[in-house]
């Protein structure tokens, strides 16, 4: 499965992103599992696309996996089931109330 779409993320909403750091999400409970989760999905899973990666994305690439490397393992691991227990949580209460036919 490829993506075909160019996603834009509207100029305010990156204006906005500024004054929020990655340290700020890393740091904070609430995201810290979605973070290093998602980012590390995003590396893993950046050679799927069908966009071409210029020179500044594919050093971000580099940064962001070097950073999602010094995580320790078990930290990563802890990441990745608490984001799937939550989902599973969230699909099995949307189902429970989801009309049955």
């Amino acid at each position: 499965m490829t993506f075909q779409g160019q996603t834009s993320i509207p100029d305010k909403v990156l204006d906005a992103s500024e004054k929020i750091q990655l340290a700020d999400l890393l740091g904070s409970p609430t995201f810290r599992h979605w973070i290093v989760s998602g980012l590390s999905n995003a590396v893993q899973s950046a050679h799927l696309t069908d966009m071409q990666a210029d020179d500044d994305d594919q050093f971000l690439q580099f940064r962001i996996n070097q950073m999602i490397n010094a995580i320790p393992y078990e930290v990563r691991r802890e990441c990745f089931n608490e984001t799937g227990r939550l989902i599973r949580e969230r699909k099995n209460a949307y189902a429970s109330r989801a009309p049955r036919d």
